[in-house]
């Protein structure tokens, strides 16, 4: 189990420009919340986040230049229409991930299958569904 306080934008974009060719414009994570349970083949967990101003830029990178784009058509469709801007929403309800599990790949570390757990109860949180909408 675990917790994360206070982290914004800045801090988390050397992090997630080369992991996930993403550069969060604006973010403001207020607190992470995690319990995971695992053993040599899953983990299960639950994730509770609270945010605001979510903001991304998707980005590509060119193999033969190195030079990085904006993916200015699908920044704005998932900005509109995926991602919440922030937890909890203007209706005040918080959106939490309860139960998440995850089979591990044998072949990577028990970290990542932590990490992989927490992950995903991250971006059940952060996308749009219809279980929440």
């Amino acid at each position: 189990s675990g917790t994360v306080k206070s982290a914004n934008a800045a801090q988390l974009n050397p992090v997630a420009q080369p992991l996930g060719n993403v550069r969060l414009q604006s973010f403001n994570l207020s607190q992470l919340t995690f319990k995971v349970n695992g053993d040599d083949f899953s983990a299960t967990g639950n994730v509770h986040m609270l945010y605001n101003n979510l903001n991304l830029q998707l980005q590509k990178q060119n193999q033969e230049t190195g030079a990085i784009t904006t993916r200015k058509f699908l920044t704005k469709i998932v900005n509109r229409y995926t991602l919440w801007p922030a937890n909890p929403g203007s209706d005040g309800i918080e959106r939490t991930a309860d139960n998440i599990m995850v089979a591990r790949v044998s072949s990577k570390s028990f970290f990542g299958l932590v990490w992989q757990t927490v992950f995903t109860g991250m971006q059940r949180i952060m996308y749009r569904t219809g279980h929440y909408e």
